[in-house]
């Protein structure tokens, strides 16, 4: 079943993002590396198929541009016989009953490694290149964590936008 994120409807509910250890990502492994073409439709086309099947949730970030210009994203993973996928959960907002909807962001070969390595590096090399094919900026607020730490995902953010004066901030909590 899957892990629907809760999405903050108060700063009181953002959880805290300012006061945390910083933490070393795991050493990446030459050579993984994360396909993330799903605005390309000619690459997609090599893209597994279908929805996850045993997906776990890792976090859920939000994009606040303006009031009508929003993005938020509820990551998964999953591992499949032949890939490691990532998930993009979200509801979809044109459906009468608000279903739930599934995208793929990303995969990578199904190498042996630890889950929340491979969830860091896929979410790395997605949030990367959808950064460099667009203009795709620094999240700006962690609605939630899941497998992922507060810590993991603004280290995350870190090294994909190393110059970013938007720290993800909160207007009452940790500020």
């Amino acid at each position: 079943m899957t892990r629907y994120p809760h999405i903050p409807m108060h700063p009181s509910e953002v959880p805290q993002q300012r006061i945390h250890a910083l933490v070393d990502l795991p050493r990446r492994p030459d050579g993984f590396v994360a396909r993330c073409d799903f605005w390309d439709p000619i690459a997609a086309q090599d893209a597994p198929s279908g929805d996850p099947k045993g997906e776990t949730y890792l976090c859920t970030t939000e994009w606040a541009w303006s009031p009508q210009h929003t993005r938020i994203d509820a990551y998964y993973i999953e591992r499949r016989a032949s890939h490691w996928l990532l998930w993009i959960g979200s509801e979809d907002e044109n459906s009468w009953d608000r279903e739930w909807r599934w995208t793929l962001y990303g995969y990578a070969p199904p190498e042996p490694f630890a889950l929340e390595d491979v969830a860091i590096w896929m979410l790395m090399d997605c949030w990367a290149s959808e950064a460099e094919h667009s203009s795709f900026d620094h999240f700006h607020w962690i609605d939630e964590a899941g497998l992922l730490s507060v810590a993991q995902i603004n280290a995350i953010g870190r090294c994909v936008w190393p110059g970013a004066q938007n720290e993800p901030v909160s207007s009452t909590v940790g500020g």
